[in-house]
């Protein structure tokens, strides 16, 4: 939930069971993010159950403990951060696709420690991102008008090591990333002007 005018924005938790709101507290309690508009987007959860919220508004994360309902405030490693999407790893890792800045980011859980890394195409507008079976990390960069295309980018998240594939397609924009069962991503590519939205 977010509030514009430098409101409070609440973590909500809400029980099925009781069909109540077991869970409201304050994202940001100790004004961490200063922004006018306080603007919570994209979570994820580690094997723990902790939730790790985006501040799209404010190039951070909040980190929640459900079984303390403790919430600490991480600031990203790069200055103008947009965290857009945000997915988790199997060892708890939490990754980051950084609208703002084009980058993909780290943040180790254990250490509470940031690692940034470069895509090939930089810089680059890039929403959300997820993992593939196989554990490789996967995201779209939107085309720059018809200089440049559209991409698909892969990282082997254990060597670093990042893959861009070409969209056979003018301006394209990809938008979220998904694999299905057999390994294929797709992806949406959002509208522009000159042709509607499609399915990649």
């Amino acid at each position: 939930e977010h509030t514009e005018g430098g409101g409070i924005s609440y973590i909500n938790g809400f029980n099925p069971k009781t069909e109540k709101f077991d869970v409201v507290v304050p994202g940001d309690p100790t004004d961490v993010v200063r922004n006018d508009i306080k603007w919570m987007q994209s979570f994820a959860a580690d094997s723990k159950f902790n939730l790790y919220i985006g501040w799209i508004f404010g190039g951070a994360i909040t980190k929640f403990e459900p079984a303390t309902k403790k919430t600490t405030v991480f600031p990203m490693s790069s200055a103008n951060a947009i965290p857009y999407g945000i997915v988790s790893d199997k060892n708890d890792n939490i990754w980051i696709a950084d609208w703002g800045g084009g980058k993909i980011h780290k943040f180790d859980t254990h250490q509470n420690t940031w690692v940034e890394y470069t895509p090939l195409t930089y810089p680059n507008q890039t929403r959300r991102l997820n993992f593939d079976y196989e554990g490789n990390l996967w995201w779209g960069i939107w085309a720059a008008g018809t200089s440049r295309p559209g991409k698909l980018a892969k990282m082997n998240t254990t060597t670093g090591k990042i893959t861009e594939y070409t969209i056979p397609e003018q301006a394209a924009n990809p938008y979220d990333v998904s694999p299905d069962l057999d390994g294929n991503i797709w992806f949406p590519d959002s509208p522009n002007v000159d042709r509607s939205a499609m399915i990649g």
